[in-house]
């Protein structure tokens, strides 16, 4: 989704000195996958803060949720490794996005 904003990981970093991380994940499995399942992934973008961002995905078998997962992501200066804020256009393409379903 990222990526497909505009904002692939290596211009972030290239062009604005930032990366994103993992600083958090949560998952909840409801229930059990199959090999050769077809599964559907559903993103959505559930906070977009200054420095942090959090993204949860639901992982769907037909109408069943197989699994729900939350990751926090937070902006990092790559020259320093220090906490930083998403550069202004991330949070300008990303804030209105921001679901609260």
């Amino acid at each position: 989704m990222i990526r497909q904003a505009g904002f692939p990981y290596s211009m972030l970093q290239r062009e604005h000195d930032v990366i994103l991380v993992v600083h958090k994940v949560n998952a909840i499995y409801h229930a059990s996958g199959f090999l050769e399942d077809q599964l559907c992934l559903q993103t959505r973008l559930a906070m977009c803060e200054a420095a942090r961002s959090i993204w949860v995905t639901e992982v769907r078998r037909g109408d069943a949720t197989l699994a729900s997962v939350s990751v926090e992501m937070v902006a990092i200066r790559a020259s320093t490794r220090s906490l930083c804020r998403h550069p202004e256009a991330i949070l300008t393409t990303f804030f209105p996005l921001v679901s609260k379903a």
